[in-house]
């Protein structure tokens, strides 16, 4: 025997709306658990599932309790009684459970059980039988199809009473005895009368004596219409409770105080209605869940498709700022080779310009250089032109002196014409260099005009080049905003495809939850055996 352990002195108690359904396999395998046994058990459906059933049972059940239970159902009978569980914390509770196997034919294809809180009494009693036979006292009693029964002629005499054939056969022998005794005691009176008085019997009234047989007739009568009555009125009321329940009519509870056939019959149909309405209850909570996923996935499909359709038109919007750029990258490319011709022909008219310059600059290294000799004549100039005043002087001074006598004055006309030679070959010296100063200046302006020429025609390459790259730069900016917005496009359909993929998983989630709703329904339906 299984023993589950640990065990705690804290009770569950069940509710009064509490049924517990389960259904178990040939091997005592669960194969259906409906919501309040799985609340009440403290596990999860999952670990309930294939798992043997005695997966609840208390160590404080007696064994031979159990094996009355197997001994029932494998007689193809039901089993009813009082049943201390033990949930997974290792607390308890209490359910008068009622198990029965499940036929397919004539084939036994299962056992289901629906409990139901218990009366204190019943759990009174039962623990006190339960604790009287785990320490190995009979206590008068043992366990028959779930039921504490007493032993030996008390079980008899409790049948006698409780069962309904028994007492319907007795009811039937009392009436029997009654009218005999009747009948015998009538006659044994008239008999005695008529032998005190011969003439008593003649003297009776024919009527009197029909009085009597009637109203002894109808006593009896009237004793086994009562008994008729109240047969046929639980019998109606068992009736009625069917088909309140073939109609769907869950909520009439039934009375099954008596401990008799007809008591049982309608304990059965009430342990049906609790089984209906779990079943029911059930299946009520799978379909409210199975519609809040439905409504999840409508309307998660709603909003996908109407993010499909945003993305649609933003593909269609990116596809055509694409073809912009694609057109604005070919003008650059026109431009680019645009630029690189004004460039080549800008770096070769550079190129000129800077020999023409290296020109100038010799030119005017040559200029610079003669206006030195210049400079240095010049300078030979000046100075003759003071000894010549020197001797200007001397000569009128020596004039002076001597009078009449021109020795020193031929002297000095002498040097002053020495010193007019010199000036005149120096003048024409000055001549020569400055004709030919003007001769280089005249070239070196021609070849600055040659060079400023050349720096216009640059300069206006250099225009044209930045126009061309004015229009490089606007259609690159251009193009920096087309990118841009393709870049923002595909940032939103990324988010969007992030948020598609969030939904799609929500959606599988819901759809996983809808696929175990409708297992659960499934497996709840399948309580129900169809033809």
């Amino acid at each position: 025997m299984r023993i589950n352990l640990p065990v705690t002195d804290h009770e569950f108690r069940l509710e009064e709306t509490d049924y517990l359904i389960s259904r178990t396999d040939l091997a005592g395998r669960i194969v259906y658990a409906n919501h309040a046994f799985v609340r009440a058990s403290g596990y999860a459906l999952e670990e309930l599932l294939g798992a043997p059933h005695n997966l609840v049972r208390h160590p404080d059940m007696p064994p031979g309790a159990f094996a009355d239970l197997w001994k029932t159902l494998k007689a193809g009978q039901t089993w009813l009684g009082v049943v201390k569980n033990r949930r997974r914390n290792g607390d308890f509770y209490w359910v008068l459970a009622n198990a029965s196997p499940i036929f397919r034919g004539h084939e036994v294809v299962g056992y289901s059980s629906v409990r139901t809180r218990p009366t204190q009494e019943q759990i009174d009693a039962a623990a006190w039988y339960y604790a009287q036979w785990s320490q190995g006292r009979q206590a008068g009693a043992t366990v028959a199809q779930g039921r504490v029964v007493p032993v030996g002629w008390r079980r008899i005499l409790r049948a006698l009473v409780r069962s309904l054939a028994p007492r319907t056969a007795l009811q039937r022998m009392l009436q029997a005895c009654v009218l005999g005794i009747a009948a015998v005691g009538s006659a044994g009176w008239t008999l005695h009368a008529a032998r005190m008085n011969p003439n008593w019997l003649a003297g009776l009234e024919p009527d009197w004596i029909a009085g009597l047989t009637i109203s002894g007739v109808l006593a009896l009568a009237g004793y086994a219409g009562m008994a008729f009555w109240r047969l046929r009125r639980s019998l109606q009321q068992s009736m009625q409770s069917a088909y309140q329940l073939a109609a769907g009519n869950l909520t009439s509870r039934l009375d099954f105080d008596d401990d008799d056939e007809l008591g049982r019959l309608r304990f059965a149909l009430e342990v049906t209605r609790c089984s209906m309405i779990s079943v029911a209850r059930d299946m009520g909570r799978t379909l409210g869940g199975t519609q809040k996923a439905g409504e999840v996935i409508g309307a998660g499909g709603y909003e996908l498709l109407q993010r499909t359709q945003l993305h649609d038109v933003m593909l269609e919007q990116t596809e055509a700022r694409i073809k912009a750029l694609d057109g604005a990258v070919q003008d650059n490319a026109v431009h680019v080779e645009t630029v690189g011709r004004r460039t080549s022909e800008s770096r070769a008219l550079a190129q000129q310009a800077g020999r023409t310059v290296t020109d100038v600059e010799e030119t005017i290294s040559g200029i610079a250089a003669e206006s030195d000799r210049m400079a240095a004549i010049v300078g030979m100039i000046d100075g003759i032109a003071f000894q010549t005043n020197i001797l200007a002087l001397n000569a009128a001074v020596e004039a002076a002196r001597a009078g009449e006598s021109g020795r020193g004055f031929s002297i000095v006309a002498a040097e002053v014409r020495t010193l007019a030679q010199k000036s005149a070959h120096a003048a024409a010296d000055i001549k020569t260099l400055i004709e030919h100063s003007v001769g280089r200046m005249d070239a070196g302006v021609q070849q600055v005009r040659q060079a400023q020429g050349m720096m216009q025609q640059v300069l206006e390459s250099v225009a044209r080049v930045d126009a061309a790259v004015a229009s490089i730069s606007d259609a690159s900016t251009a193009q920096h905003a087309g990118i841009s917005a393709v870049n923002t496009a595909m940032q939103e359909i990324e988010q969007g495809t992030q948020q598609n993929r969030e939904l799609v998983g929500e959606l599988r989630r819901a759809s996983e939850l809808l696929d175990q709703h409708i297992q659960r329904l499934s497996i709840a339906q399948a309580v129900f055996q169809t033809p």
